[in-house]
């Protein structure tokens, strides 16, 4: 999605959490055994959608001065307008305004997730609903997640902030993935698992691409609400 767009979901600046110190983070995230969760989707109205798809037609346009544009504009903030991005002074503060307020992460429907308890922390069991968490594993020991992306290793935690208004404010440990070569093969991805401010509820998220060649031969990106454990459920 575009960076315009603002969605921003990861907020962390601190170092990375310890392995002895993840695995007390993560403890009171998980349940073992099976638990409902949400499968939240971005929404967008769509006036934004309009304006957004004559963003990125513009952007293919010109695509060098867009990679000068993003190498000159820190995280957080807005591209400066210019006329290159296909919209008008108007249009673009309207395209920003609409990015900053009225894109939210909504769910689509409700899943099984199964989560086991192994030697070294918890693995997303093979009978998931959701196939892009099968097998993936929070390494407590090593401080990793095991993924059929590669290793992923600890990353700045992820930061509560006023800036997360697509999902609301949430926090907790992050790892990474990126072993993409010159020549665009290897990949790039980020794990994510924490809890609302506002609900306590656990949230887990992932964004995951394997490349071959600069073609895109997998890809993954899910957001997880996970529901309450219902009243008198053993946990």
């Amino acid at each position: 999605m575009l960076r315009l767009l603002l969605l921003v979901l990861f907020l962390g600046s601190s170092a990375g959490a310890s392995a002895q110190s993840v695995g007390a983070e993560v403890r009171p995230l998980l349940r073992r055994g099976t638990s409902k969760a949400e499968v939240l989707e971005s929404w967008s109205p769509p006036r934004l959608r309009a304006l957004n798809r004559r963003v990125q037609h513009a952007i293919l346009s010109n695509k060098d001065w867009w990679r000068d544009q993003l190498a000159h504009t820190k995280p957080g903030e807005v591209v400066p307008y210019d006329p290159k991005l296909g919209l008008t002074p108007a249009e673009y503060g309207e395209f920003i305004r609409l990015a900053q307020d009225s894109v939210l992460m909504k769910p689509v429907r409700t899943v099984d997730v199964v989560i086991e308890s192994v030697p070294s922390g918890w693995r997303f069991g093979k009978s998931n609903a959701v196939e892009g968490l099968r097998g993936v594993e929070i390494d407590t020991l090593k401080n990793q997640v095991h993924s059929e992306f590669g290793d992923l290793t600890a990353a700045d935690p992820i930061k509560a902030g006023p800036n997360q208004r697509t999902t609301g404010p949430w926090g907790g440990p992050c790892w990474k993935v990126n072993s993409l070569t010159e020549a665009g093969t290897g990949s790039v991805g980020k794990f994510a698992i924490g809890k609302l401010v506002g609900t306590g509820r656990t949230v887990i998220y992932l964004d995951a691409r394997r490349m071959e060649k600069g073609r895109i031969e997998a890809r993954e990106n899910l957001f997880l609400r996970m529901l309450p454990v219902a009243a008198g459920k053993a946990p």
